[in-house]
C-alpha cells in the first residue's frame, strides 16, 4: 500500500468503521466515490480525512443530514465566547495538583476512548516516578 492510497480494507482498520458503513456514506454522499475502476478503486488521505471527520461528528450526536450540509471544519468560523456563555468542562483528578481538563464539546472522543487515555496517563505517570525514584537512589 502506497502512503496516499488506501484500500477499503485499510480504512476499516483505521477508522474502526464496517465496510457496509463506509459504502454507505458513499451511497447517500457523505464521502465521495473511490478513485480508479471498480476493480483497482482505492482511497484517498481525502476520503480518510472526511471518514474520520464523519466518525467524530456522528459520535458527538450530530444527524447525518446535518453532517452533510455542514461544511469543512476548515472553513466554520471559530466561535468567540460571549459574556454570560456557559460551558461545561470534566475534571479528571490525576494526582494531588494534576487535574486533566477535557472540553466536551471541543473533543472528539468518546467515554470509553476517555476512560483509556487517563488510564494511559495514570500508567505514564506511575512509570515516571519509578523512574525518577530509582534515579534518585
Amino acid at each position: 500500500m502506497d502512503n496516499d492510497t488506501y484500500t477499503l480494507d485499510d480504512l476499516c482498520r483505521i477508522t474502526g468503521l464496517t465496510k457496509r458503513t463506509i459504502r454507505y456514506y458513499i451511497q447517500i454522499g457523505l464521502a465521495e466515490r473511490p478513485e480508479g475502476g471498480r476493480r483497482n478503486a482505492y482511497y484517498t488521505v481525502k476520503h480518510l480525512e472526511a471518514l474520520l471527520r464523519i466518525k467524530r461528528l456522528a459520535a458527538q450526536g450530530m444527524p447525518l443530514e446535518k453532517i452533510r450540509t455542514t461544511s469543512t471544519p476548515e472553513s466554520q468560523p471559530t466561535h468567540t465566547k460571549q459574556p454570560g456563555e456557559i460551558s461545561y468542562r470534566t475534571h479528571i483528578h490525576i494526582a494531588e495538583g494534576i487535574e486533566l481538563v477535557v472540553d466536551p464539546a471541543k473533543s472528539a472522543i468518546n467515554h470509553q476512548t476517555l476512560r483509556h487515555f487517563v488510564a494511559y496517563v495514570l500508567d505514564a505517570l506511575e512509570t515516571a516516578k519509578q523512574t525518577q525514584g530509582s534515579t534518585e537512589d
